[in-house]
């Protein structure tokens, strides 16, 4: 009966979305997307209420309320800083350079779509290397308990 069938030397491909650059991508991308919906909360005057759901290992959930920290402030000049983070390190951009100005929140957001395309197409692959390498938090793996 097996005989019947067609075998083959194939593996099952390790998934893509399993590599530490692109799990290093995503999180930079949903740090992106709480950057835009704090742009939205000031335009709106509107706080905004993150959550997620944890389920426990009895089965019950719970809501978590999420605060990520602002990557953006105002200098003294007036201008808009924008840093954009993964994990408690700052990525360097453009040469070396880690901050970027803006005149006004619509340039502010308009940044970090610019920045949001850079990051799918793999241009802060580096950055993003480098980060991990020197940061043992960001690199996965078993993390010791102090």
């Amino acid at each position: 009966m097996l005989s019947s069938l067609n075998f083959t030397d194939e593996h099952r491909p390790a998934d893509a979305a399993d590599t530490p650059i692109l799990k290093a991508r995503a999180a930079v991308l949903k740090g992106i997307q709480n950057q835009r919906l704090f742009i939205q909360a000031a335009r709106s005057g509107q706080p905004i209420n993150l959550t997620k759901t944890i389920t426990g290992k009895d089965g019950g959930e719970r809501v978590q309320r999420l605060r990520p920290r602002k990557w953006y402030w105002r200098s003294p000049q007036g201008h808009i800083c924008l840093e954009v983070f993964y994990g408690h390190r700052a990525l360097p951009l453009h040469d070396g350079k880690t901050v970027v100005a803006c005149p006004n929140l619509d340039a502010l957001e308009a940044a970090l779509i610019v920045i949001a395309e850079s990051v799918m197409a793999g241009e802060l692959d580096a950055a993003l290397g480098a980060a991990q390498a020197t940061d043992k938090r960001l690199r996965g793996g078993v993390h010791s308990v102090r």
